[in-house]
């Protein structure tokens, strides 16, 4: 019988001697889903000892607001290869590895207005590695991940870390998520 998979109800029909409220699918205008931005989570040490790399913004773009590496893909440009050129870009590391990290960021854009979808890299970085922050930032601090949690400006940021953190720190990751350094 038609329909008996959602209580006997087509969509627009009765159930249970009453209207479906649920407006049809072109009710309301699609709120574009993109991903053009790449996050990269730089991670060094080992253990209790491992601290991640936050950024302090000094542009329009977030300005005062601690993050971590991240931004614009470029014309043609991968997600991975763009996270790796903000790494490189917006404070002058070089992994020792990278690696995908598993999760996404997402956050609904205000200006454009757009959902985000930002895939995130792992970078390990030498203990002794030292940032060349960019004009794009005024600051950086090595954080353990308490620290971090109390620092980041976002939710989903709070998210991301943790799950870095879970993912990388407290086990070792899955092979297959290792990408050349």
């Amino acid at each position: 019988m038609p329909g008996r998979a959602n209580g006997g109800a087509e969509r627009g029909g009765e159930r249970g001697g009453g209207h479906d409220p649920t407006p049809p699918p072109d009710a309301f205008p699609a709120t574009p889903i993109v991903s053009t931005i790449a996050v990269c989570v730089v991670l060094r040490g080992s253990g209790a000892a491992t601290r991640t790399l936050l950024l302090h913004r000094t542009g329009p773009f977030l300005k005062g607001a601690w993050t971590y590496a991240a931004g614009r893909l470029e014309a043609g440009e991968s997600a991975e290869a763009a996270a790796r050129r903000e790494l490189s870009e917006e404070t002058g590391l070089t992994p020792l590895s990278f690696w995908n990290g598993d999760t996404l960021e997402t956050f609904y854009e205000l200006a454009t207005p757009r959902l985000q979808i930002a895939p995130v890299f792992v970078a390990r970085v030498h203990d002794d590695a030292v940032v060349r922050l960019n004009y794009e930032h005024d600051d950086h601090r090595w954080l353990d991940l308490e620290q971090a949690l109390a620092t980041v400006s976002f939710n989903q940021q709070r998210r991301v870390l943790t799950e870095v953190w879970d993912s990388f720190v407290r086990r070792t990751p899955a092979d297959y998520l290792k990408l050349d350094p």
